[in-house]
């Protein structure tokens, strides 16, 4: 049985994975996902209806 995983699959502790590499620059669709979930973000905030105030008995 092999018990050496390929780097690819697994990295070293002191490399980054392919995948948690940043690109630059960012896609027209990634700047368009993370406009909306600011707005998302922004909206939920703004229009919460719930009480964060609570009586102490």
């Amino acid at each position: 049985v092999n018990k050496i995983i390929p780097a690819d699959i697994w990295p070293p502790g002191d490399t980054l994975a392919p995948w948690d590499i940043k690109i630059e620059p960012s896609t027209p669709y990634q700047e368009q996902a993370k406009e909306e979930k600011a707005k998302m973000i922004e909206e939920l905030n703004l229009t919460s209806d719930v009480s964060k105030d609570y009586e102490s008995d």
